[in-house]
């Protein structure tokens, strides 16, 4: 019976509505295809240093583009050692350097400017992995899937633990994300709570809890566009939800959007067939 009232109020939820983000934005546009990847390559997230993007591809492949040039003849890959999984991308704000995390692995991954990449062991991290991952000046965020009671770490380069942040009696998922101006957050799906980092562990919550419109479909993290946090839902198709309105974002037939990321300069946009570049407008001085 509970099932069938569950159908029954699901089916009589009002359509989603069609919206244009940002699939359909006019912007530089670049096939996957064309970037000459390893079969069975998976684009997976999307980071923007000063002079390049950089495209993580599962299992373990780094793809770096040169943000300036049009053409596609600097395109650099890095990959991991055998076994490896990298999942989630982030770029340190001290030094340009590259790091990555998995779900799955109770370690990081990092690349620095110079240098191969190396795997850097978290010794409070027994089991699991990490689900979310954030790089600051103070340190490296992480959201650990087995979080021993915080839901939130920060460990230095060499993964020693420095402090631990909103405590959780269990662990939920925490989708932590840095804005177009530098600023990281922490989302909370399950609660709907959103906290801001000041430094050092200190997270202040932002705003009341907004839950998860259920006919958004399943969360799948958020990004921000432009000062706006936007979530990212359904199934197949791209749902993207603003404040607590869901609407279909249409990237083309089977096309979804993946990731979205911004600084002071440009954003770039991933989807499971190709990435858009976009920049910001410079007003002309007068």
């Amino acid at each position: 019976m509970l099932a069938c009232a569950a159908l029954l109020a699901l089916l009589q939820m009002p359509p989603i509505p069609q919206g244009r983000l940002v699939c359909e934005v006019p912007a530089r546009k670049i096939l996957l295809s064309e970037l000459g990847l390893p079969e069975g390559s998976r684009p997976r997230d999307v980071a923007l240093t000063k002079s390049t993007i950089w495209l993580l591809f599962e299992p373990a492949l780094l793809v770096g583009l040169p943000r300036q040039s049009a053409e596609l003849d600097e395109v650099e890959m890095v990959y991991g050692a055998r076994g490896d999984v990298w999942e989630t991308l982030s770029v340190s704000p001290r030094d340009g350097s590259l790091w990555m995390a998995s779900s799955t692995a109770p370690r990081l991954w990092h690349m620095p400017a110079l240098g191969r990449v190396r795997p850097v062991r978290v010794p409070e991290a027994k089991e699991g992995g990490f689900r979310g991952l954030a790089v600051r000046w103070d340190g490296i965020y992480v959201a650990p899937s087995a979080c021993n009671g915080n839901s939130v770490w920060r460990v230095d380069p060499s993964g020693k633990l420095l402090g631990t942040a909103l405590p959780q009696p269990s662990c939920p998922p925490v989708d932590l994300e840095t804005d177009w101006s530098g600023r990281t957050w922490a989302f909370l799906p399950e609660s709907g709570e959103t906290f801001l980092l000041g430094s050092g562990d200190r997270w202040a919550p932002s705003g009341s809890p907004t839950s998860w419109p259920e006919r958004a479909g399943p969360f799948r993290g958020r990004f921000f566009w432009g000062e706006e946090a936007v979530g990212m839902g359904g199934e197949e198709e791209t749902v993207l939800v603003r404040g607590a309105e869901p609407f279909r974002e249409d990237c083309g037939a089977g096309n979804r959007l993946l990731r979205v990321a911004g600084d002071a300069r440009g954003w770039a946009a991933l989807t499971r067939e190709w990435l858009l570049l976009g920049e910001h407008a410079v007003e002309s001085p007068k």
